[in-house]
């Protein structure tokens, strides 16, 4: 660490407090405060002084015409390129966000979570929420996931661009390998979210509300200005290569679940996601099934299944099984699983059991029981 650096990072560690840094300058300071005690220090208090100042300062409405005008800088076509301008925003409070439909449902789900902390008060934020983690404890796991996205968009290059689009989920999910794919991912990211609330507990709530909702306003910009050829890419997203379409939805479903068990775990109910938004989710939980059969050891060549999801936002598909020589054989349906698309959503959430779920299975009945199997498999924390 030079004398130069050290004077630099300390002469930016304010204005990183209240995020109005660049974001070469913010890369520099956070780069050094790991390694610097006393500018760590430093910068902890400044962050907490900052969180302190805000709560302090009476909230005032903007006139209509300054809020339409900022809007319409930070949605503009450079919107995450302009240098000085805190990327922004996705925050579209009239009318629909903008970016790909992937984008909309996180975003979506972003303001949905958002609105609940909004309304906490400090002891909220200490409630059990998700087994021994607590409301905190919640949003800094999303943060330290959302992380795995954020940090490559700041630095794409560093991937090599995917041959193409993939097909869908499961060929994205093929290109990294059948063999232990769930095990690699929840792995990589269970990493992120330890060092993450290491980071976390004990600090001001506000300051991890605030270092969530940033990050997930950054990505939405950079997706933004990326367009359509960035949503095609793969993302080394927990040590699996995925389209940033799909991880954008994975992160979109992941945001909801927990948003859910925010609101229960402080007596309030949400009113599901929007049936667009909920179909985006569904459709990339069942395209990513066929992967999930080969790892479980739960293939059956030449077969597949229908799985119908019922309620606003569900849908019909038929999910090969796969299995050696799979590709070669035409797939015939043995089984038809139906469900509400809630139901289903919560199975892969980790927030219902496969035997306590209210389902009509058709046909094969193991191998319909082996679609619920599979889907409840792709749980995380």
């Amino acid at each position: 660490m030079s004398a130069h650096e050290h004077e630099q990072a300390v002469m930016l560690l304010a204005t990183w407090a209240v995020d109005a840094c660049l974001p070469e300058e913010a890369v520099l300071v956070e780069s050094h405060v790991a390694g610097c005690t006393s500018c760590a220090a430093e910068a902890a208090s400044l962050r907490e002084t900052a969180v302190m100042l805000v709560a302090l300062v009476p909230p005032v409405t903007p006139p209509p015409a300054l809020k339409k005008a900022i809007l319409a800088r930070v949605t503009g076509p450079d919107a995450g390129t302009r240098a000085g301008v805190r990327p922004g925003s996705g925050r579209a409070d009239e009318g629909v966000p903008a970016g790909p439909p992937a984008l909309q449902a996180y975003q979506r789900m972003v303001e949905r979570l958002d609105g609940v902390l909004g309304g906490l008060d400090v002891g909220d934020w200490a409630r059990p929420a998700a087994g021994d983690w607590t409301v905190q404890d919640l949003v800094s796991h999303l943060a330290a996931v959302d992380e795995a996205l954020a940090g490559w968009l700041r630095e794409p290059s560093a991937a090599p661009p995917a041959e193409g689009p993939p097909a869908d989920a499961a060929d994205a999910a093929d290109a990294a390998g059948d063999a232990g794919i769930l095990a690699r991912l929840a792995a990589g990211l269970d990493e992120r979210t330890r060092a993450a609330l290491n980071r976390s507990r004990g600090e001001p709530p506000e300051l991890t509300r605030a270092y969530w909702r940033g990050q997930a306003d950054d990505i939405a910009a950079r997706v933004i200005a990326g367009g359509a050829p960035l949503s095609r890419r793969l993302v080394p997203f927990g040590g699996v290569p995925l389209p940033v379409e799909h991880v954008l939805l994975d992160r979109a479903f992941e945001t909801w679940i927990h948003a859910d068990d925010i609101a229960i775990a402080i007596g309030a109910a949400l009113a599901p996601p929007a049936p667009d938004q909920m179909h985006l989710m569904a459709q990339t939980a069942v395209g990513i099934l066929p992967a999930v059969f080969a790892e479980l050891g739960r293939t059956r060549p030449g077969a597949a299944a229908g799985v119908t999801l019922t309620g606003p936002g569900g849908g019909e598909w038929t999910v090969p099984f796969g299995g050696p020589g799979a590709a070669h054989v035409p797939a015939q349906r043995v089984t038809d699983v139906r469900v509400d698309v809630i139901e289903f959503c919560l199975l892969v959430g980790g927030r219902r059991e496969v035997a306590a779920l209210d389902t009509q299975i058709t046909g094969d009945v193991a191998a319909g029981r082996d679609v619920l199997v599979a889907a409840a498999s792709l749980a995380r924390p």
